[in-house]
């Protein structure tokens, strides 16, 4: 005969010409009853015969079972609550041999039948299952369960956990079973699956890798990739129902089709997580789920440990229809750790979900067996395609997190608030009490606000992101998990309303600055009469050019959309940073920055976080943009070329200063006077006169005469009669022709309106008791519609002063020379700037009869230019890439470099828009406050 199949041998002969006797029976040529599966030669032998005594005969089961035990069962599980009949042939044999020899595969057998009709205690199966484990918890001592875990009996299946200790969540009482979690990056969780196939044959063991996902053919390295530490990631793929068939199944009509990679039946599994460092197995809680989403507190619930991936066998749910085949699937695997305080974790726990399919129900669709199914009907038909996911959910208590960023939030707010108020204060100061509550102070104060509200927004954001990457990638063992979705909560409000604030900061600034008054002083002096009829008579003096107060507007111009760094050079170091080097890695979920995760990344898609992006691009463009910042500064503007010098230097050439009035009683002053007595002069003169002040064979440049210091820029603090004249002779005539010019238009535009078809049009027309006449009208008409298209292509569509503005210019300029000549004599008002002066504190202007100049060596008339906006932007362009980086990771297959690539990219268009607003508002003011023809600006 052969050998007990315990023993892995056979003898004699081929082990496939045995035939196979169960536990019970007896062979007519031996006279012991087999305690253990046994396989005999094809003989005359056969497994029938005399039951021993005490024993029946069990047709169904093919056994000798214990009289007693076997009428104990038919009383307690009779015959018609077993619903299938793979229950009514094994059920009786398996429970007996369990109870009677604690066979081990038997008790095994039993113990996946119940696993398999998913732990229901009111089923058969279960029921006897638990009366043995209650019989055997009963005889044994707390002190002997395995590992001190309660329901754990030795050398019986281990099913389900007491309830008690779901409340240390999934803990052990004794305080040395808390796990140590030494991390080793990248750091793999180590689990070991233990295997049984349905009828109690324990399959070895092996470490989990992609075994969840075996169903589908998906990439193993990225099933793999959700055991490294910390990742949390989500892979789904879509499996035919129709491969749990059996083979000879009348649900499939045409079985060729169907593949055979399950037709050996379920196999049942424990997960054990190993310790990395005492290399210690602990049973992983299964938390069950039957047709139900995941989710919910494991606290109450009641937790197992044995599982299966599909079931095609048994056919039963907890609920069976008597004859009823269903085949079940488990769809959903969640592995759950959570973070203790004290760097070790709690026990990880696994989340199921399984779905039922009924036979007869599959029996009515060919889709399996079509080979032209769609991936859409694939994913369109979840009967016949249930999707299966596997994820792993890593989270900690970030308790730490929430106190961190509301405590930054109400210490940069309470900063922000308090610059808010004392700006304020300057402001309405500065205003010297004239209309404190007007238009102006109200779009001040909402500036401020965006302003002051922005940067505390960004200041909270970027200590916070580079908290979590310092200490996230400095950990060497687990003291931080980062924030999940439900914790970034804060974050995602934050992020777009910085960007959307500080976008209307950049929006009101360009407006105000766009907006100022401005004026360019000709101090050229006329060469004299002309003289006519050979000198007899004198008709006038002579012109001064113009040219010079255009081609210094059109410096200027150039000077207000200048910034000091270059946008498309810092962006393009930034992005080689980040993408070319690699530095984008850094912002991975992996806890450690000292490896190179390149390939290790693309292998297995490991996941990016958007705080740790938000560091990292923060800091990458930050450190980019302050390098260029420092270079431009303390050398390039030093040594070789500084734009602001530079144009102050054309303004003393061309003869000409510049009146910047930012606000009413404010503003700067560019002293522009030459020192020759004429400017527009010839080449040789020109020449003659730079040569004469390389020699300092003149006077030195400045409002003060020959002041060593050569000051030329100042801050001007004006009175209110100065104002009101400023007003009086250029600003209230400018808006009277403005008014007129709108009334000239709506005039052309009402003539145009009252018949359009002016080609068609007879007899005249009375307009204000005044017969205007076809002619005129036709006339008008012309004259509308040219306007309109030259008002279409621009909005402020004056092309050039009006005559009556040139007196309006040349009143304003000789009363400006006047009043800066008057200064330049009583030099009382011309002071050094005290402390509170370069703190932006301004003196007491009530207590100040007329006009000071501060002598400003630091040249601060740049904050009223694109120059001096430079953090703002800074602080602008990193909301902006994190706000579209952030939005463009959500889209499928846009990989961490390209969205990278595509945010940089809407930085650059951002920055383009803003520069083309500002370009235009700057075109129109330099023309419209300065009287200049903008066509030559």
């Amino acid at each position: 005969m052969c050998e007990m199949e315990q023993t892995g041998q056979v003898f004699p002969g081929d082990r496939t010409k045995c035939l196979v006797c169960h536990s019970g029976t007896r062979f007519e040529s031996l006279n012991e009853p087999i305690r253990n599966e046994i396989r005999l030669l094809s003989t005359e032998d056969t497994c029938k015969g005399t039951c021993a005594s005490g024993e029946t005969w069990v047709e169904l089961s093919k056994a000798c079972l214990d009289s007693s035990l076997y009428a104990q069962l038919q009383s307690a599980f009779p015959l018609e609550r077993l619903s299938t009949q793979y229950l009514k042939e094994n059920f009786y044999r398996v429970s007996i041999q369990c109870q009677l020899y604690q066979d081990e595969q038997a008790c095994n057998h039993l113990a996946n039948m119940c696993v398999a009709q998913d732990y229901e205690t009111s089923l058969p199966t279960c029921a006897k299952f638990k009366q043995l484990h209650d019989s055997l918890i009963a005889a044994t001592s707390s002190s002997n369960f395995e590992h001190s875990i309660t329901n754990w009996v030795p050398s019986f299946p281990f099913l389900w956990f007491s309830r008690t200790d779901n409340g240390n969540l999934l803990g052990y009482n004794a305080p040395g079973d808390e796990v140590n979690f030494n991390i080793q990056i990248p750091s793999f969780m180590t689990f070991k699956l233990f295997k049984y196939s349905l009828n109690g044959t324990y399959l070895g063991n092996e470490t989990l890798t992609s075994q969840f996902m075996s169903l589908c053919e998906v990439n193993s390295n990225h099933a793999t990739q959700a055991l490294y530490f910390g990742q949390n990631s989500k892979i789904e793929c879509h499996f035919n129902i129709y491969e749990l068939f059996p083979k000879d199944s009348p649900a499939l009509n045409s079985p060729t089709f169907r593949k055979h990679r399950f037709d050996e039946g379920a196999v049942f599994y424990s997960l054990f997580y190993m310790d990395s460092s005492t290399k210690i197995l602990y049973p992983v809680h299964v938390q069950n789920s039957i047709n139900n989403a995941l989710g919910g507190s494991v606290d109450n619930a009641q937790l197992y440990t044995r599982f299966y991936l599909f079931e095609n066998t048994i056919g039963t749910t907890r609920e069976p229809v008597l004859d009823q085949k269903y085949v079940k699937l488990a769809t959903s695997f969640q592995l759950v750790f959570q973070l203790r305080s004290s760097e070790n974790i709690y026990i990880p726990y696994l989340r199921m979900q399984y779905t039922t399919r009924q036979w007869n129900e599959l029996r009515l669709t060919n889709r399996a067996d079509s080979l032209n199914t769609t991936t859409a009907d694939i994913d369109n038909d979840a009967t016949h395609y249930p999707a299966i996911t596997w994820e792993t959910y890593y989270f900690a208590n970030q308790l730490l997190y929430h106190i961190l960023f509301f405590v930054f939030f109400v210490i940069f707010l309470v900063i922000g608030v308090g610059l808010t108020i004392l700006e304020s204060c300057i402001f309405l100061k500065k205003k010297r009490g004239h209309g404190a509550l007007d238009i102006e102070f109200s779009l001040k104060l909402i500036f401020f606000v965006v302003k002051n509200l922005s940067n505390a927004i960004f200041a909270v954001l970027f200590f916070q992101c580079l908290f979590w990457f310092w200490f996230f990638k400095n950990q060497r063992s687990a003291l931080l998990l980062l924030p999940l979705d439900v914790d970034l909560i804060p974050y995602y409000i934050c992020l777009p309303l910085g960007f959307i604030l500080k976008l209307l900061q950049i929006l009101i600034q360009t407006h105000v600055q766009t907006r100022l008054d401005l004026f360019f002083i000709d101090w050229e002096k006329t060469r004299g009469k002309i003289i006519e009829n050979e000198g007899r008579s004198a008709t006038g003096n002579v012109p001064i050019s113009i040219w010079r107060t255009i081609y210094v507007a059109r410096a200027w111009k150039k000077l207000s959309l200048k910034r000091q760094v270059s946008l498309e050079i810092t962006l393009l170091f930034t992005l080689f940073f980040i993408t070319g080097i690699g530095l984008i890695d850094l912002s991975s979920t992996f806890p450690n920055w000292n490896i190179k995760f390149g390939s290790l990344l693309d292998t297995l898609n490991i996941g990016y976080h958007p705080l740790l992006r938000y560091a990292i691009f923060s800091m990458v463009y930050v450190l980019t943009w302050g390098l260029f910042f420092v270079f431009k500064k303390y050398f390039w503007f030093r040594f070789i070329h500084n734009p602001i010098t530079q144009f102050i230097d054309f303004c003393s050439v061309a003869n000409i200063s510049v009146l910047l009035l930012t606000e009413r009683y404010f503003g700067y002053y560019i002293h522009g006077e030459s020192v020759h007595q004429y400017s527009d002069t010839n080449m040789k003169e020109f020449n003659q006169n730079l040569y004469m002040e390389k020699e300092d064979a003149v006077l030195r440049r400045g409002l003060v005469a020959d002041s060593p210091a050569q000051e030329q820029v100042f801050q001007i603090f004006l009175t209110e009669q100065f104002r009101n004249m400023y007003q009086q002779k250029l600003l209230i005539p400018l808006h009277e022709e403005r008014a007129k010019a709108k009334n000239r238009y709506n005039l052309l535009s009402k003539t145009a309106k009252v018949d359009n078809t002016a080609d068609n049009a007879s007899g005249p027309l009375q307009e204000g008791g005044i017969t205007v006449g076809f002619d005129e009208r036709r006339k008008r008409k012309t004259q509308f519609e040219q306007i309109r298209l030259w008002k279409f292509l621009n909005p402020n569509w004056q092309r050039a002063p009006v005559e009556s503005l040139y007196d309006a210019y040349t009143d304003l300029n000789e009363y400006l020379k006047g009043f800066f000549n008057k200064m330049r004599i009583d030099q009382q008002n011309i002071r050094e700037m005290q402390l509170t002066n370069r703190l932006g504190i301004p003196p007491n202007l009530k207590k100040e009869p007329s006009s000071i100049l501060y002598i400003d060596h630091k040249n601060s008339f740049t904050k009223s230019l694109l120059w001096d906006m430079e953090t703002t932007f800074v602080v602008f362009n990193i909301f902006a890439f994190a706000l579209f980086d952030l939005i463009f990771m959500q889209i499928p297959y846009i990989a961490s470099i390209q969205s990278a690539f595509l945010a940089v990219f809407i930085v650059y268009l951002l920055n383009a828009a803003l520069f083309l607003i500002r370009k235009y508002m700057s075109h129109w003011n330099t023309a419209n406050k300065t009287l200049l023809d903008q066509r030559f600006l």
